[in-house]
Order: structure tokens, then C-alpha cells, then sequence
């Protein structure tokens, strides 16, 4: 890029936020940073990509969106809001894209926002190893305790599998 050019880009290749049992809006900040000349305008739109998140369940914004700089600005926000769908399904995405004049867009027109699920509960081993003879006619079981954390609101499944010589 020379000095006479302008380029228009995400600040970062990616963001994320986590869903939030909130009733107020739950916002990711989303930076898009223009350099080399900015002593005109210029605008992109802001438009979605490849999803695994669903718009209006999942999260919510004005797609495509212009994004405007006005001479000498280097900086625009724009948000995203994140909805808590009170589903368990793991970590979501949203692909976004930067659109307009290809002479102008930089390197990371694309990023991605991953919505990490707050519905989700691990589950593991109190101890990292149990030991139990083979028959002890006193004692013939061994008490294994599991340790759950994260969501503590709905009923979690685990299944153990039994394994070694």
C-alpha cells in the first residue's frame, strides 16, 4: 500500500462474547480501523458470511450495515448483540464480511465472532486415579465422586466407561 491509498479492515481476525441470563443487551464491539489515506471519504458495508449462529435467536444487528468515514476518521464500532437462547449447543459463529470498492479493503476484510455458549457444564473425575483390588470380600466397591461446574440450572448426563487391565 502506498501513501496515496486507503485501506479498510477488521482490527482483529477474530472476537467473541459469551452468552449472558441477562435482561439487558449483551454486545460485542466489533473495530474497523482505516489507514494509509484518509483524506477522503469512503464506505464499506458490512455484511454476514458462513454461520453456525442463527440471526434472531443467536444474535441480532442490521445486516449489511454501511460502515461511512468521514475525511480524517481512522476508527469505526460497530455491535453485534449476543441473545441467550438457553439452549445447550456449544460454541456459535457468525462469518463477517467487509464489502465494497476491492481497492480499498485490506488484508482482513473477513473476521469471525464466536458466541460461547453459557448453557454448557463440565463434568470430571474428583481424582485423576482410583485403585481397587480385584475382590475384597470387606469392601467389594470403590466410591468415585465426579465434580460438576459451569451451568448448575440444568440436568447434565454422563456416561463412564470402564477401561485398563
Amino acid at each position: 500500500m502506498t501513501t496515496n491509498q486507503t485501506s479498510i479492515e477488521f482490527s482483529s481476525a477474530k472476537y467473541s462474547g459469551i452468552e449472558k441470563d441477562q435482561p439487558f443487551l449483551n454486545l460485542i464491539e466489533i473495530t474497523v480501523i482505516r489507514s494509509g489515506n484518509t483524506d477522503n471519504f469512503d464506505s464499506v458495508e458490512l455484511h454476514l458470511g458462513n454461520r453456525t449462529a442463527q440471526e434472531g435467536s443467536d444474535f441480532g444487528g442490521i445486516f449489511p450495515q454501511p460502515i461511512d468515514f468521514q475525511p480524517g476518521e481512522t476508527e469505526k464500532k460497530v455491535y453485534i448483540d449476543i441473545y441467550d437462547d438457553f439452549k445447550r449447543e456449544g460454541t456459535e459463529n457468525i462469518e463477517l464480511k467487509l464489502i465494497g470498492n476491492p481497492t480499498i479493503l485490506g488484508q482482513q476484510y473477513i473476521t469471525t465472532v464466536d458466541i460461547l455458549d453459557n448453557e454448557s457444564a463440565n463434568i470430571s473425575f474428583e481424582k485423576a486415579e482410583y485403585i481397587v483390588t480385584e475382590y475384597d470380600p470387606n469392601n467389594p466397591q470403590v466410591a468415585i465422586t465426579l465434580t460438576r461446574s459451569g451451568d448448575l440450572n440444568n440436568t447434565v448426563y454422563a456416561e463412564i466407561q470402564l477401561g485398563g487391565g
